[in-house]
């Protein structure tokens, strides 16, 4: 099946797919199987290319950071593939570009900058998202992400693979909120939560990011934080 895909027959898939998770349509277990095998075979058409990303990034890293991370790689998750699909209306799964995707932590935005640089002297960068001064959303989330196409062995069709560069800051903050959101049971990495709580996430980002760029807070900023940090400390106390 895997080579055979159309961008048509994967898109279907995914509308299907999200539909179904909406409870917008009725599939049964055969229909929803035969589109989740789809999205299966067009997931692992990203394996190989994000492969092949890897050992370049880990001996770039290796020569321009200064935290010793070792780059890393996933395959999104089927669940938060179709959960996707189904938050943004009018998404196309075969326009989704963070299917597959590499990560690289650095010490700092210099070290981003010498590594986004080494990329697009050796790779075509087809399209960036930066969310360093500007976060994502509603969340805080930032990041530099730049998009490469690499090829699929079996299919032979180009791929997009998305590659995150983060500071040690941001990645931090990206592990802290993902923790909070499996414990809790919330979708904060979306926006979804307590407000007190997604607030603390979006303040705690714009902390960090003036840490690391030097920048001084106000005044205000530093008291509604500090009174912030209090109000959701019930969210991270745990009773045994």
């Amino acid at each position: 099946m895997a080579a055979e895909l159309s961008k048509t027959r994967v898109n279907k898939a995914g509308e299907r797919a999200a539909a179904w998770w909406q409870d917008t349509t009725t599939l049964t277990d055969e229909e929803l199987w035969m589109e989740v095998l789809v999205i299966e075979a067009w997931r692992q058409q990203h394996a190989y290319p994000m492969a092949l990303c890897l050992p370049a990034l880990r001996k770039w890293v290796a020569r321009i950071s200064s935290v010793g991370i070792s780059p890393a790689q996933r395959l999104k998750r089927m669940p938060r593939i179709i959960a996707k699909l189904a938050r943004h209306d009018g998404m196309k799964l075969a326009r989704m570009q963070d299917v597959g995707g590499a990560r690289a932590v650095l010490g700092g935005p210099l070290e981003v900058d010498a590594l986004a640089a080494r990329i697009s002297q050796h790779w075509s960068i087809i399209r960036s998202s930066d969310y360093r001064d500007r976060p994502s959303g509603d969340t805080g989330y930032r990041a530099l992400h730049l998009m490469v196409e690499k090829q699929d062995r079996e299919s032979g069709q180009l791929r997009v693979v998305e590659i995150q560069l983060r500071t040690q800051g941001q990645h931090r903050w990206a592990e802290e909120i993902e923790r909070a959101a499996d414990r809790l049971q919330f979708l904060l990495k979306d926006g979804l939560g307590p407000p007190d709580l997604v607030d603390y996430f979006r303040k705690a980002s714009e902390v960090i990011h003036m840490q690391e760029n030097q920048i001084a807070p106000t005044a205000r900023f530093a008291s509604n934080y500090d009174r912030l940090r209090r109000q959701v400390r019930k969210y991270f106390v745990t009773t045994d």
